[in-house]
Formats: structure tokens, sequence, C-alpha cells
């Protein structure tokens, strides 16, 4: 456990134009989109923070955990009209975003890297 906080440690440290192209890299707009295609958050449309840009934002938390809500948006979000939202207005469009859509992201972007065969990869294997 150690060693995934160390590794967390060391990519909090790369410049923060490189974490943002990776996270534009693994989690371009149209998967984004297909996660919260459902009904009930259509219905709970923001045109300034939408819903797929809130799933970004959130993963992007994780990214720049040393950051303000408000600077993290402006790392995903350099060139923005209309400013900044201030950090309630964010907190409450991620409440909005809720839970299922970063389940359906994880299940649609996060994979084993091992298979059955690999030894020493499987508990009791």
């Amino acid at each position: 456990m150690d060693r995934i906080y160390t590794e967390l440690d060391q990519f909090s440290q790369w410049p923060s134009g490189e974490r943002v192209a990776a996270l534009k890299e693994l989690l371009p707009r149209s998967l984004l989109a297909d996660a919260v295609a459902e009904p009930s958050l259509r219905s709970r449309f923001c045109r300034r923070l939408p819903n797929w840009f809130m799933l970004w934002f959130v993963v992007g938390i994780g990214l720049f955990s040393r950051d303000s809500y408000r600077q993290v948006f402006k790392w995903l979000q350099p060139f923005r009209r209309g400013g900044t939202p201030g950090r309630s207005t964010l907190c409450v469009a991620r409440q909005r975003l809720g839970v299922a859509p970063l389940r359906r992201l994880l299940e649609r972007v996060v994979t084993l890297l091992a298979t059955p065969s690999t030894p020493g990869t499987f508990h009791r294997q």
C-alpha cells in the first residue's frame, strides 16, 4: 500500500500541463458523454457545468489533489468565458452528478492487467 501512495505522490509532482494532457488522452469527451447518458441526469442539465465536464472534474480533483476546486477548474478549462465558478457552485454540480456515472466510467476504463495464467497475481492461485 505504501508503494501506491508513493506513486500517487510522484504523479502529483508532474507538471500540471502533463497531467491535463494525460487526462484528456485517457478519458476523451465521448467516453465521458457515454458514462453520463442516463435519462435522470439529462433532466438536470446545466449549461455552464455539463455532466460530462463534471465527471472529468471529479477525476481531475484526484489528479490535482493539492489544488482547490477552483484551481482544478482552471487547469481543465483555462480559457473559459464567464470566469471560474465559485467553490459552492462546483460542489453542487458535483453532488448533482452522483455516483452512478463514476461507476459506469470505472466499468468502461478499469481492467485487469493480469490473467489467471499470470503467476502470483490472484489470491490462493
